[in-house]
Protein backbone atom coordinates (compact mmCIF):
# COMPACT_ATOMS: atom_id res chain seq x y z
CA UNK A 1 0.00 0.00 0.00
CA UNK A 2 2.84 2.37 0.87
CA UNK A 3 4.49 1.65 -2.50
CA UNK A 4 1.22 2.21 -4.30
CA UNK A 5 0.65 5.57 -2.61
CA UNK A 6 4.18 6.70 -3.46
CA UNK A 7 3.64 5.82 -7.10
CA UNK A 8 0.68 8.19 -7.44
CA UNK A 9 1.43 11.47 -9.21
CA UNK A 10 1.45 14.64 -7.10
CA UNK A 11 1.52 12.56 -3.91
CA UNK A 12 4.12 12.83 -1.20
CA UNK A 13 4.15 10.03 1.36
CA UNK A 14 6.53 9.65 4.28
CA UNK A 15 7.11 6.56 6.34
CA UNK A 16 6.33 6.47 10.03
CA UNK A 17 9.35 7.71 12.01
CA UNK A 18 11.24 4.98 13.84
CA UNK A 19 10.68 6.72 17.20
CA UNK A 20 6.91 6.46 16.70
CA UNK A 21 7.14 2.84 15.66
CA UNK A 22 9.19 2.07 18.77
CA UNK A 23 6.53 3.58 21.00
CA UNK A 24 3.80 1.67 19.20
CA UNK A 25 5.72 -1.57 19.69
CA UNK A 26 6.04 -1.24 23.49
CA UNK A 27 2.79 -3.09 24.20
CA UNK A 28 3.73 -5.90 21.83
CA UNK A 29 7.21 -6.18 23.34
CA UNK A 30 5.72 -6.31 26.86
CA UNK A 31 3.33 -9.04 25.78
CA UNK A 32 6.15 -11.10 24.26
CA UNK A 33 8.38 -10.56 27.30
CA UNK A 34 5.71 -11.56 29.79
CA UNK A 35 5.09 -10.13 33.21
CA UNK A 36 7.59 -10.26 36.08
CA UNK A 37 7.04 -12.59 39.00
CA UNK A 38 6.09 -11.35 42.44
CA UNK A 39 9.51 -12.50 43.67
CA UNK A 40 11.29 -10.37 41.05
CA UNK A 41 9.41 -7.28 42.21
CA UNK A 42 10.24 -8.04 45.84
CA UNK A 43 13.89 -8.47 44.83
CA UNK A 44 13.99 -5.00 43.22
CA UNK A 45 12.45 -3.36 46.28
CA UNK A 46 8.66 -3.52 46.07
CA UNK A 47 7.24 -4.28 49.54
CA UNK A 48 5.96 -7.84 49.78
CA UNK A 49 2.43 -6.76 50.69
CA UNK A 50 2.15 -4.73 47.49
CA UNK A 51 3.95 -7.23 45.25
CA UNK A 52 1.58 -10.01 46.32
CA UNK A 53 -1.45 -7.83 45.56
CA UNK A 54 -0.52 -6.65 42.07
CA UNK A 55 -2.19 -8.22 39.04
CA UNK A 56 0.19 -9.47 36.32
CA UNK A 57 -0.34 -6.41 34.09
CA UNK A 58 0.28 -4.14 37.11
CA UNK A 59 3.54 -5.98 37.82
CA UNK A 60 4.44 -5.26 34.20
CA UNK A 61 3.73 -1.57 34.77
CA UNK A 62 5.98 -1.47 37.83
CA UNK A 63 8.75 -3.25 35.93
CA UNK A 64 8.29 -0.76 33.06
CA UNK A 65 8.91 2.13 35.47
CA UNK A 66 11.87 0.32 37.06
CA UNK A 67 13.49 -0.36 33.67
CA UNK A 68 13.36 3.37 33.02
CA UNK A 69 14.94 4.24 36.38
CA UNK A 70 11.68 5.66 37.74
CA UNK A 71 11.13 8.01 34.82
CA UNK A 72 7.99 6.78 33.15
CA UNK A 73 4.33 7.57 32.76
CA UNK A 74 1.73 4.93 33.60
CA UNK A 75 -1.39 5.82 31.61
CA UNK A 76 -3.80 2.91 32.01
CA UNK A 77 -7.55 3.29 31.82
CA UNK A 78 -9.45 4.43 34.91
CA UNK A 79 -9.85 1.75 37.57
CA UNK A 80 -6.89 -0.40 36.56
CA UNK A 81 -4.69 0.43 39.53
CA UNK A 82 -2.38 3.26 38.55
CA UNK A 83 -2.22 4.42 42.17
CA UNK A 84 -0.92 1.11 43.51
CA UNK A 85 1.48 0.82 40.56
CA UNK A 86 2.74 4.30 41.36
CA UNK A 87 3.19 3.52 45.04
CA UNK A 88 4.96 0.24 44.22
CA UNK A 89 7.24 2.05 41.79
CA UNK A 90 7.96 4.84 44.26
CA UNK A 91 8.72 2.29 46.99
CA UNK A 92 11.58 0.90 44.88
CA UNK A 93 13.24 4.29 45.18
CA UNK A 94 12.46 4.86 48.88
CA UNK A 95 16.06 5.87 49.55
CA UNK A 96 15.53 8.88 47.28
CA UNK A 97 12.50 10.12 49.22
CA UNK A 98 10.93 12.52 50.03
CA UNK A 99 8.78 12.43 46.93
CA UNK A 100 6.19 14.80 45.59
CA UNK A 101 2.86 13.50 44.30
CA UNK A 102 1.04 15.95 42.10
CA UNK A 103 -2.68 15.36 41.96
CA UNK A 104 -5.91 17.29 41.82
CA UNK A 105 -6.88 18.72 45.18
CA UNK A 106 -9.83 16.35 45.33
CA UNK A 107 -7.48 13.32 45.15
CA UNK A 108 -4.96 14.30 47.85
CA UNK A 109 -6.69 12.40 50.64
CA UNK A 110 -7.08 9.36 48.40
CA UNK A 111 -3.31 9.35 47.85
CA UNK A 112 -2.69 9.81 51.57
CA UNK A 113 -4.99 6.89 52.41
CA UNK A 114 -3.38 4.66 49.79
CA UNK A 115 0.14 5.42 51.05
CA UNK A 116 -0.93 4.63 54.60
CA UNK A 117 -2.73 1.47 53.49
CA UNK A 118 0.15 0.05 51.45
CA UNK A 119 3.20 1.32 53.32
CA UNK A 120 1.87 1.69 56.86
CA UNK A 121 1.24 4.57 59.22
CA UNK A 122 4.50 4.13 61.10
CA UNK A 123 6.61 5.05 58.08
CA UNK A 124 8.06 8.49 58.60
CA UNK A 125 7.83 9.08 54.86
CA UNK A 126 4.05 8.71 55.02
CA UNK A 127 3.49 11.69 57.28
CA UNK A 128 1.62 14.22 55.18
CA UNK A 129 2.17 17.85 56.13
CA UNK A 130 -0.95 19.91 56.55
CA UNK A 131 -1.09 23.09 54.55
CA UNK A 132 -3.50 25.95 54.91
CA UNK A 133 -5.84 27.26 52.29
CA UNK A 134 -3.27 29.65 50.84
CA UNK A 135 -4.44 32.71 52.78
CA UNK A 136 -1.16 32.88 54.67
CA UNK A 137 0.60 33.45 51.34
CA UNK A 138 -1.55 36.53 50.75
CA UNK A 139 -0.79 37.81 54.26
CA UNK A 140 2.96 37.66 53.59
CA UNK A 141 2.85 40.50 51.08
Amino acid sequence: FFTYLRSLPNTLVYGIPASHLNIAMLAQQRKEKGYPSTNKLIHIGVPEKIANTLAPFQRGGVEFVYERKGRALVADEMGLGKTIQGIASMAIYHEDWPILVLSPSSARYHWQNEFLNWLGESEEENQVPEFGNGEELNDAS
